[in-house]
């Protein structure tokens, strides 16, 4: 999976990071997955790395290297500091401080040097020099708030576009949004793609105050057309983890839809990753209404034209016409569907 700071590496400037290190020992604060990336890409540059920092992990080692804490090695001024860790951490600061380290000259703070720019109104297309894209199908001004970190995002909006400053679009190096036409919001509502993710959103689609779309590194969201949700909705897919929602679906106010834990679950004794094999899929059919605080979990497939009553935990394969309530839900009638309108016959479907 690649992540952010795998993605600034492809983009860093090798010579001039050679040039800031000089001869002094390097280490690399995180112990983590980032942190191997960048160790790997310094040595296949030609550039040594003595061990990691990392004030949680005391001790040991990490990609065979030793793993010290931060004031063993902040105390020795013949060192150069890379901080892999992703987001500004207010605890390194404040040691990079304490030492009196100079940003670039004694310490690269990785997440300081991936590009961003935000952009709020946009007539037609943009282009920047990162490789960040926006094309506007509408007529007059994309009003909104995008935010682009990194290279490579594009986003796609169609004609029709109601939205205001309280809207907001934030992508990571390679994320893709498509907003198809006539597409409606309602107070603030939060778009979130990272590295890779995609989401696609259909025609004539309309989402109400304070929800959430956010797509993991990799991951994907699909939305069909007429889909509309009510408040506080929140969508969150990742990777090998797809959320795929068909046409006609009316959420309630209170949705959640989980593809994913979000985090990592582990098995101590067979030390294995016990979400990379669970997470899977949700796969909503066309013309679902789930009802309110209904949640739906990964491995889930609810057929079409179905209904989740509210408060559902719904987890597991549903088909078609079914009515599903409960926690877990369960199906509680069959043969069943449902329309937007109230008090209509059967005649008028």
């Amino acid at each position: 999976m690649k992540t952010l700071i795998d993605c600034w590496l492809e983009n860093a400037d090798s010579e001039w990071i050679r040039s800031e290190i000089g001869s002094r020992k390097v280490y690399i604060w995180g112990a983590y997955f980032n942190g191997k990336s960048v160790m790997q890409w310094l040595e296949n540059t030609g550039i040594g790395v003595a061990g990691f920092i990392d004030g949680h992990k005391e001790g040991g080692t990490y990609a065979e290297k030793r793993i010290f804490r931060p004031q063993e090695v902040l105390g020795d001024q013949n060192c150069y500091v890379i901080v892999a860790v992703v987001g500004k951490r207010a605890e390194i600061e404040d040691y990079l401080l304490r030492y009196h380290y100079q940003k670039k000259a004694d310490y690269l703070y990785i997440s300081e040097e991936i590009p961003e720019v935000t952009i709020s109104a946009v007539k037609s297309a943009y282009r920047d020099c990162n490789g960040n894209e926006i094309i506007y199908k509408g007529e007059g001004i994309l009003h909104c708030r995008i935010r682009f970190r990194g290279y490579h995002n594009k986003l796609i909006v169609g004609q029709g576009f109601e939205a205001n400053s309280e809207f907001e679009i934030t992508m990571e190096n390679g994320g893709t949004v498509v907003i198809g036409n006539y597409f409606r919001t309602e107070g603030r509502v939060n778009i979130e793609v990272a590295a890779f993710g995609s989401l696609e959103i259909g025609n004539n689609c309309y989402i109400m105050r304070d929800s959430r779309l956010s797509i993991k590194a990799e991951g994907s969201i699909t939305v069909g057309n007429y889909v509309t949700a009510g408040e506080r909705f929140l969508a969150m897919g990742s990777k090998h983890s797809p959320v795929t929602i068909g046409n006609d679906c009316m959420f309630s106010h209170d949705v959640t839809i989980l593809s994913t834990s979000a985090h990592s679950i582990f098995d101590l004794v067979r030390k294995e990753n016990l979400t990379n094999k669970k997470e899977k899929y949700v796969q909503v059919g066309d013309h679902v209404w789930l009802g309110k605080n209904v949640i739906v979990l990964y491995n889930s497939n609810i057929g079409k034209g179905s209904i989740a009553g509210a408060g559902s935990v719904v987890k597991g394969d549903f088909g078609e016409n079914t009515v599903i309530a409960g926690n877990p839900a369960k199906a509680v009638s069959n043969n069943c569907t449902w329309d937007r309108r109230i008090g209509i016959e059967f005649g008028d479907i």
